[in-house]
């Protein structure tokens, strides 16, 4: 078993690595696939997508999903360090060649967190305990408070940044590759690395702009209705229905950075677990789902020296969903709780195999 998991992991490392450095097509070729099987439609690649050189599409659900397997691989593989050393270099090629903001954040995260836990050994579960089941109870108060609702003044400066930063990247890349889009994009690897360190960090600016208008909004119609909520899948119906004048990241054909259009005030849903519970079940539901993070977290013992490491690895992966949930898919997402479920049953097979 242990053997055919490190071969799917490693299988899915050469996919995405190659696909996001070589921007070789290999995601758009099997939705291509996809769509001819479902829906009858053409086998053809996107000529646009040729041309703009992102047949490597986002892969980010794809990497969240490899990302916790990668640290189950890490609890698996803790003993034998060739294998080790490899699932962790590869998955931090693969986050950092993403777009994943929230990857790259939880990643920073865990990493702070595993020196906590080498700090604090015991106490760091009644740490979590009490900052997951405060910051499931009271988030959204605090959120209300902490963001200014004057969400546009502060974009402009941000848009033209992008803007300036996106028009040098595609002058640079025709100078690499001039009359072809085909080729490899980046036979400069040091520019490759450069670029893609200021571009994460402008998209991870760019993007923390409309969550944070997500949430704060969220969190004001929350105080409104805190003791029952709107109702089961009420966020997405609320973002239906109404709409936000804000500055359009995504658009850059404004000189000076300021266009503006509608957006749904919650799109789909308000991209943070907690504030979905709040929004959807109210404080009724919050307080059941802090008793579930509870039960969860109290099954992670860290008292035995023979077992501090293997369930380090567990508290890790514990926060690495609980991070993940509150800055990315919403709560009701089948194929997220499909993910979930699936990582506690390896989690339980191994632990067996382990004992």
């Amino acid at each position: 078993l242990k053997k055919f998991f490190i071969i799917s992991l490693l299988l899915g490392y050469i996919i995405v690595i190659s696909d996001l450095f070589f921007f070789i097509g290999i995601k758009s070729f099997f939705i291509s696939i996809y769509d001819y099987i479902l829906y009858k439609k053409d086998f053809v690649l996107g000529k646009n997508m040729l041309e703009q050189g992102n047949l490597s599409g986002a892969y980010n659900r794809g990497l969240s999903v490899l990302f916790l397997f990668s640290l189950l691989g890490i609890y698996v593989f803790r003993n034998e360090k060739k294998y080790l050393l490899l699932i962790i270099a590869s998955t931090f090629l693969c986050i950092f060649l993403s777009e994943s903001s929230t990857l790259k954040i939880t990643t920073i995260a865990i990493g702070i967190l595993y020196l906590l836990i080498c700090l604090f050994k015991t106490k760091i579960i009644k740490i979590c305990l009490f900052l997951t089941v405060g910051s499931i109870l009271f988030l959204p108060y605090f959120l209300e408070k902490a963001i200014s609702d004057k969400w546009n003044e502060n974009q402009k400066h941000q848009n033209l940044k992008l803007k300036n930063f996106s028009e040098k990247n595609l002058i640079d890349r025709k100078n690499r590759n001039p009359g072809d889009g085909n080729k490899i994009a980046y036979l400069n690897i040091q520019q490759f690395l450069l670029d893609k360190m200021n571009y994460s960090y402008l998209i991870i600016r760019q993007k923390a702009f409309h969550r944070l208008v997500i949430w704060d909004y969220t969190s004001q119609k929350i105080i409104q209705k805190p003791f029952l909520g709107y109702g089961i899948y009420s966020s997405r119906k609320h973002g239906q229905e109404n709409s936000l004048e804000l500055v359009d990241t995504g658009n850059y054909a404004s000189k000076d950075g300021l266009l503006l259009s509608k957006f749904p005030s919650i799109p789909l849903h308000p991209h943070n677990n907690i504030l979905q519970i709040h929004f959807e079940l109210g404080l009724i539901g919050a307080v059941l789902f802090s008793i579930i993070y509870k039960i969860l977290l109290e099954k992670i013992h860290l008292t035995k020296k023979s077992s501090f490491r293997k369930n380090s690895i567990l508290l890790l992966i514990y926060c690495s969903v609980f991070f993940i949930n509150q800055s990315s898919f919403g709560l009701w997402q089948t194929w997220w709780i499909a993910n979930l479920s699936y990582l506690i049953i390896f989690i339980n097979i191994f632990s067996k195999l382990d004992s």
